[in-house]
């Protein structure tokens, strides 16, 4: 007699990893779906005019709380996924900052 209770086909093998594969595809889609929908509504209260990237660090945005010539202080409104909801500020020059710009930011 065979010692292995359910014969279990190499089709049904495929099948099962196939249908995991989908499932998990359709799970990363939503998280990657809800961190996009996340981040555009939370800096859309924000104007865009005084919103700032970081030339190294695509992920940090920052908002300019006053606009000196010399050195504007800003707030990090967000940083690599998150949003920053301390309202620590800090002086930065500008070649620290670029223009925000939001295709290169929301790809």
């Amino acid at each position: 007699m065979n010692p292995r209770l359910v014969e279990i086909g190499l089709d049904a093998y495929i099948a099962f990893f196939c249908g995991l594969a989908v499932l998990i595809a359709a799970l990363l889609w939503i998280l990657h779906r809800r961190t996009t929908k996340t981040r555009h509504h939370y800096l859309a209260q924000f104007d865009p005019d005084q919103l700032r990237m970081s030339p190294h660090k695509i992920g940090i945005v920052y908002l300019i709380t006053h606009d000196d010539p010399a050195e504007p202080t800003v707030r990090t409104v967000w940083n690599n996924g998150h949003p920053v909801t301390a309202k620590t500020e800090r002086r930065v020059a500008h070649d620290h900052l670029i223009p925000f710009n939001a295709d290169r930011f929301f790809t």
